[in-house]
């Protein structure tokens, strides 16, 4: 009996792996796509991993541990809740796509708010720099965009000591360190200084001002304050770690602190006309309060009350300086009681003089 093969019968070889597979059916490429991820995007969690490999996560565990095993470490960072590459791994830059490296050029030449920051020559030289280095078509190809698009007038110098308060907001930030504040609320020259340490969160650039958002010593909770009511910056020694859970979007929202604090102590949400929004200290209500200013007359305060019982008579004292954004009941409350004064003197007769 003969076991040997036919020489006639050729045998088939191996195919490539189809392109467009998924990269789970192959250890190696869903490796190098792995630790393109971990190099790209911002500190991914294991569920985000594992759906842009198309593997589970018990897949990206052992993929971690091959990879630890090559030398390639993989660390998880607490206060992001994801993953990220061991600092002193060096790996080659991904290549920029066409688009990428027009946004950038773009972001660089037409954005406002790197110069209210004192950056914007630092912005387009880094841009330069990272262009220089790109294949020489698509090098050609950004030159000629470059050419049709205008440019923002630098700003050599932030008017007062903004580039010495931004300063020193930039290296709080690069070591994680905590600020010391000393701010005026409004920024009214004739009110009066106040200071506490902050363990900043963000630093968005909201109707065209930079504003530091984090919680603050003195209040006990999470505020905002505007850049142009900061007196004096001064970073700490004393480090902090960002909440994992915590979205500017929510914080802004001027309803999120009643659901946050739902079987606490309620919260009200008032907005300030006129003088009275540069006189918060004038209010009744001395409990937990979060500000946010909507513009230079008009502010926006949140402020913990014991109960929500006789506040109606209260607010309106104040006329048509405040008015209620929420709860709704103290709204209705509020109108309520409104438009019963408003019938008692409807076509009332003026009562005699007394004699």
């Amino acid at each position: 009996m003969n076991h040997h093969t036919p020489v006639n019968q050729a045998i088939p070889p191996p195919q490539p792996p189809s392109t467009n597979a998924a990269t789970g059916n192959y250890p190696l490429a869903r490796l190098l796509q792995l630790v393109m991820l971990l190099q790209t995007e911002r500190c991914p969690n294991a569920r985000q991993l594992a759906e842009a490999c198309e593997v589970s996560r018990r897949t990206i565990y052992r993929d971690f541990s091959t990879l630890g095993a090559a030398g390639i470490a993989v660390h998880y960072v607490p206060d992001r809740q994801g993953y990220q590459l061991a600092r002193n791994v060096f790996l080659q830059p991904t290549r920029l796509q066409e688009k990428e490296a027009l946004a950038l050029l773009l972001i660089s030449r037409c954005w406002e708010g790197a110069g209210t920051v004192g950056l914007l020559r630092q912005a387009r030289i880094a841009v330069d720099k990272v262009l220089q280095g790109l294949p020489q078509e698509l090098r050609a190809s950004i030159n000629h965009c470059s050419e049709l698009l205008p440019e923002v007038p630098e700003v050599e110098e932030l008017p007062g000591n903004g580039h010495i308060l931004f300063d020193g907001v930039l290296a709080a930030m690069t070591c994680r360190r905590q600020i010391r504040l000393w701010y005026r609320e409004q920024g009214r020259a004739e009110a009066e200084v106040e200071t506490t340490k902050m363990s900043l969160y963000r630093l968005p650039r909201i109707q065209g001002q930079w504003a530091l958002v984090g919680r603050s010593s003195v209040h006990r909770g999470v505020v905002m304050v505007p850049f142009p009511w900061i007196e004096k910056i001064e970073p700490t020694t004393d480090s902090y770690t960002l909440p994992p859970r915590f979205q500017l979007k929510r914080f802004l929202d001027p309803s999120h602190g009643r659901r946050r604090r739902a079987g606490a102590s309620p919260e009200i949400v008032l907005r300030l006309r006129g003088g009275l929004s540069r006189r918060i200290d004038d209010l009744p209500w001395k409990g937990r309060r979060r500000m946010i200013s909507l513009g230079r007359d008009v502010a926006e305060l949140a402020v913990e009350v014991d109960s929500l019982e006789d506040l109606a008579s209260v607010v309106l004292s104040f006329g048509d300086e405040m008015e209620v954004i929420g709860p709704d009941a103290l709204r209705e409350a509020v109108g309520g009681l409104a438009a019963r004064i408003a019938r008692r003197y409807q076509n009332a007769e003026t009562p005699p003089p007394r004699k």
